[in-house]
């Protein structure tokens, strides 16, 4: 099986407000629908933004499992990585 590409975003500004997703991602049949509206979701939003569980609850009007499942999902198919933080 073959692991898609490191995804990268396009500049996004002012003067470009917008963001280019690749395609792979949005038509790969392994994910489910929601899978492929949370990465979307997450795509979006900027360079320095980290996944916050509740964010991604509140956004999708769904529970902390539902969430777990969407992200563990994602992990599987190699469109996301966990990093533990050190505090």
């Amino acid at each position: 099986m073959t692991r898609p590409q490191t995804i990268q975003r396009a500049p996004k500004d002012k003067g470009n407000p917008y963001r280019l997703i690749n395609r792979h991602a949005m038509e790969d049949d392994r994910l489910t629908f929601e899978a492929r509206g949370v990465l979307a979701y997450i795509l979006v939003k900027p360079d320095d933004w980290k996944i916050q569980i509740n964010d991604l609850r509140r956004a999708g009007s769904t529970g902390r499992d539902k969430v777990y499942r969407i992200l563990n999902e994602l992990i599987a198919f190699g469109y996301i990585t966990r990093e533990q933080q050190m505090q």
